[in-house]
């Protein structure tokens, strides 16, 4: 730990670290809370918050649990970096990076950046590299809130059952978790109008059929479209989870306050004419049942024939296909119904085979 300890003037604080003085203004964003740190000798924040690099520096380093070895994201000799799990490092530029120092200079706090910075790593984790550039465009073309773990809220409209309104057969009730294919989404955004579970701004809804507006959050690692029509406002994902159902009207009133939701327990505040299920975060039993992996709470198991085919993987999570068979949600090789049962996913060993397959689901 440096030696530090600092004085106080008419024109702000001078602290010294480890013999070397640093001037904080009293004009400075953050000077109040450097000075409540500095009070309660918790020097270690006081440091960080001083400069908008130490700030980023501190937000990731909580994004990564405080290990520096998983840290992705890093400010040096005044440039934000990317570093990927394969230790691959690029610089980030663009608006989001902008939004970032733009918001620390105006005084918020490392809590209040820390889903941005979250959003920024969830965004490079996208397999399509054009996607980065065309979320940040439909970002900027409406006020989408960004929330405490990275994710982003948007708009969708639906029939007045809360069916899809293209075929009719997709649930998007408040609570449902809906995913398709990753291989399956259009990534063209020149195709303004293909395959893909699509979300808006409230700018396009006008342009959509529908009865209802409901609020749906998506991580951007699943974005792989943003069309080009329409001024960037609308975007084709592979899953989301339908947060909450828009109660006043949508379409001629902007749904949201706050461009961040680092607080979920304020979102009546953030979005007061929402009507938001409970928890942001989908449970493990919505998620599964949004992959198709579960139903009613019951999951089909592979059970039996340890020496077949799939030999070793007993308590295997199975997905039940339109023609009655059965295929390995880990492996996808074909598995005989008769070495097959449901069982409740509450079961201990089946909760830690559907934690896998979900898993497996989710990175597809």
């Amino acid at each position: 730990m440096s030696n530090l300890f600092y004085t106080k003037h008419d024109r702000g604080l001078t602290v010294f670290i480890d013999g070397k003085s640093a001037a904080v203004s009293d004009t400075h964003p953050q000077y109040d809370t450097i000075l409540a740190a500095l009070k309660a000798k918790d020097f270690t924040k006081a440091r960080q918050l001083m400069t908008v690099a130490d700030t980023i520096n501190s937000a990731a380093m909580d994004v990564a649990g405080g290990d520096a070895s998983k840290q992705r994201i890093f400010v040096e000799k005044g440039k934000v970096w990317y570093r990927d799990r394969q230790s691959k490092v690029t610089e980030l530029e663009g608006p989001l990076v902008d939004r970032i120092i733009d918001a620390i200079q105006k005084g918020l706090t490392e809590k209040a950046i820390t889903p941005l910075v979250m959003f920024l790593d969830n965004v490079m984790k996208n397999k399509l590299k054009d996607i980065r550039e065309e979320l940040y465009l439909f970002m900027m073309s409406g006020h989408m809130p960004i929330t405490n773990d990275g994710h982003f809220l948007a708009y969708k409209k639906v029939k007045g059952n809360f069916f899809d309104v293209y075929t009719g057969k997709i649930d998007n009730s408040p609570g449902k978790h809906v995913s398709m294919p990753q291989d399956q989404v259009d990534t063209n955004r020149h195709n303004t109008c293909s395959r893909g579970l699509h979300f808006c701004t409230r700018s396009y809804l006008s342009s959509y059929s529908g009865d209802k507006v409901v609020i749906v959050k998506i991580n951007p690692r699943f974005v792989f479209a943003i069309p080009s029509d329409y001024k960037n406002a609308k975007g084709r994902a592979s899953e989301y989870y339908v947060v909450g159902e828009c109660t006043g009207n949508a379409v001629t009133d902007e749904a949201f306050i706050s461009g961040i939701v680092f607080d979920e327990s304020k979102l009546d505040q953030v979005a007061p004419t929402v009507a938001f299920v409970k928890d942001l975060k989908p449970s493990l039993k919505t998620l599964a049942e949004g992959y198709g992996l579960s139903e009613g709470g019951k999951a089909w198991v592979r059970v039996a024939d340890t020496k077949g085919p799939l030999k070793g993987e007993k308590y295997t999570i199975m997905r039940k296909n339109d023609d009655g068979t059965f295929t390995s949600a880990i492996t996808k090789k074909p598995v005989n119904a008769e070495h097959v049962k449901q069982m409740s996913i509450e079961t201990k060993t089946v909760r830690a085979a559907l934690v896998r397959a979900v898993a497996k689901s989710r990175n597809r």
